[in-house]
């Protein structure tokens, strides 16, 4: 079922023009609704699953460099292809088979007999992107070795880490997303930086956050998403409409944040907005590059050549460092 899924996904022409902003004004058919049937199972308790793909499909919208890396993976790229033909079933059935594979818990998911039942912890969801992180950090206690390398990592990650476990997505020349598992840390109404500014001043500005809402009647999740101009919008995939605008100052009060989404301002806008940004910012960058050649890119793209680069640059010494489990929806 997976290999016919993703052959499906390959066979739909590439789209790059899809209006997001028609969607979110209700213009379009619905977005990612509860109650859905994939393979005769329906689907139960999908607003955290729903709220990420949300999340990472609006972003790959916005940010070309973006969508172009993640459609390298067979899961993450055939994911992105239904949610752009609107194929919500068939986008939350191949993450959920995805999961299977990896064997990720022990009762899989398809295992159940009637219904396909979501419920679950942002980390539970998170194992697909294993084969596009170039790097991760999931040990609070473990502050990496001071090795070249390792300082080259550190140079991003220490700026993260902070706020949760960190999830870099490509090279750590070029990382062009990265999660942060916030699992909780902060109370109802904390945020987190808007931009986070990393030891070889290159800029990360915040692009989504999944957000909890515990009351004593039910237990959810919701997206908020940041799209052109500022403009915040808050995706919740139980109510009408499903895209609202959302006052950032005001209304995370009545919030708990559990994951967050970084771009990489320099790679991820534009291509005439980054060469103009390189004009202006010649900046040193790290050199450490390794390429995940693990990853399943067939067919959306060719698996690249692992290459690695042990020269660190003179100049990097010289640049600025500047438990909710949801059941309901």
């Amino acid at each position: 079922m997976y290999n016919d899924l993703v052959t499906m996904a390959r066979n739909f022409p590439p789209r790059s023009d899809q209006d997001m902003g028609k969607l979110i004004r209700g213009e379009e058919s619905p977005y990612m609704l509860p109650g859905g049937t994939f393979v005769g199972l329906r689907f139960q308790n999908t607003c955290v699953l729903s709220s990420l793909l949300a999340g990472i499909h609006i972003t790959a919208t916005r940010f070309r460099k973006v969508k172009d890396y993640l459609m390298t993976d067979n899961t993450v790229g055939g994911v992105i292809t239904f949610l752009d033909n609107k194929m919500y079933n068939e986008a939350m059935g191949l993450w959920l088979i995805n999961l299977d594979l990896r064997d990720v818990r022990k009762k899989k998911y398809f295992d159940q007999t009637e219904y396909l039942d979501c419920r679950g912890y942002v980390e539970c969801f998170l194992p697909n992107f294993d084969d596009l992180i170039f790097i991760k950090y999931e040990d609070d206690d473990n502050d990496y070795d001071m090795s070249p390398s390792a300082r080259i990592y550190n140079g991003t990650l220490s700026n993260f880490k902070l706020y949760g476990h960190v999830y870099i997505l490509d090279t750590i020349l070029d990382p062009k997303l990265i999660l942060v598992n916030v699992r909780g840390r902060f109370g109802y109404g904390d945020n987190l930086p808007y931009v986070i500014t990393d030891d070889f001043s290159r800029k990360y500005e915040l692009q989504f956050l999944l957000l909890g809402l515990s009351t004593a009647e039910m237990k959810h999740m919701v997206l908020c998403v940041k799209q052109e101009g500022g403009r915040w919008m808050l995706y919740d995939n139980s109510v009408t409409p499903q895209f609202q605008d959302f006052n950032m100052e005001i209304e995370m009060k009545k919030y708990g944040i559990y994951l967050a989404a970084y771009v990489n301002l320099k790679s991820a806008y534009p291509e005439k907005q980054v060469q103009e940004s390189e004009r202006e910012n010649d900046l040193p960058l790290p050199v450490v590059v390794t390429v995940n050649n693990r990853r399943s890119t067939f067919p959306f793209s060719q698996p690249v050549e692992e290459t690695t680069i042990y020269t660190l640059m003179s100049q990097e010494e010289d640049a600025s460092p500047q438990g909710l489990f949801l059941t309901i929806a």
